[in-house]
Order: C-alpha cells, then sequence, then structure tokens
C-alpha cells in the first residue's frame, strides 16, 4: 500500500579510479533486516553501478556525486498475511562528503571518513532514498 516506509541496508562499495577526478564503483547491499513491522520493508537484492566525479575542496575535503544505475528488490512481511515484494530498478544519483584523515596527520593510512545520501529510485509509483556514513579506505594493488 501507499505510505513511508523504513528500511535498512548494509551497503558494500568497490571502486576504482579510472581518472584523476573520476571513479567507478560497484555497489552490493546486503539486507539490513526490519521487514515485519508496519512500516518497514526490507531488502531482496541491492546492486548498482555508479560513474563518480570528485572535487578536492580547499585541499581539505571532497565532494563525490555518484550517478549510475540501481537494481533494487524489496520485501515487506506483515503478521497474517503473504509476503509481498518488488523491483524497482532505476537511474540513481547522490552525493557524499569525504575527509580524508592524512589532512589531519600525513603518516595515517589513506582512510576517510564519508557521508552522504543517494536516491535509489525515482519512478511515480515509487521513490527509495538513502543515507549512509562509513569509512572509505584507498589502496593501491
Amino acid at each position: 500500500p501507499k505510505g513511508n516506509y523504513h528500511g535498512r541496508l548494509y551497503d558494500l562499495r568497490v571502486g576504482y579510479r579510472l581518472l584523476k577526478d573520476v571513479g567507478l564503483e560497484a555497489h552490493f547491499g546486503v539486507d539490513g533486516g526490519n521487514d515485519d513491522s508496519p512500516g518497514d520493508f526490507g531488502f531482496e537484492r541491492y546492486y548498482g553501478l555508479f560513474a563518480v566525479p570528485t572535487a578536492t575542496v580547499f585541499n581539505t575535503f571532497e565532494l563525490a556525486l555518484p550517478i549510475g544505475y540501481a537494481w533494487t528488490g524489496v520485501k515487506q512481511r506483515l503478521p497474517g498475511q503473504p509476503e509481498r515484494s518488488s523491483s524497482l530498478n532505476s537511474v540513481a544519483f547522490g552525493g557524499n562528503f569525504e575527509l580524508p584523515l592524512q589532512v589531519f596527520k600525513p603518516a595515517w593510512p589513506n582512510i576517510r571518513l564519508t557521508a552522504g545520501g543517494i536516491v535509489f529510485v525515482q519512478r511515480s509509483n515509487a521513490e527509495v532514498y538513502g543515507f549512509h556514513i562509513g569509512i572509505r579506505c584507498d589502496f593501491s594493488l
């Protein structure tokens, strides 16, 4: 039914820096639970592929703008009712704020604190917004 629902997703991102200021990221999501209450839903799957232009501001923090496509499957289980599920695949976009810890101490590893948001689905009958906070670790192979 129509309404506002809440869900939880654990997102793993793997990326490669194609150019100095543009990366390519693949996202893989795992359901975080909470799909058995009236206002909650769960994830059956989440995959995303994004181009991520990045800008460094004042030689301190980074702004990243992921633009791509997300394959999202959602589900809802309510007591006494059958499970409902839907596939909500769509163009996705967002914004990230990233703070490299090396700004404070250059000897530290290349780790960034990151926070941001993304719009996974933008259709006339459904919208899914996500907000995140986490740690990003950059390394070379």
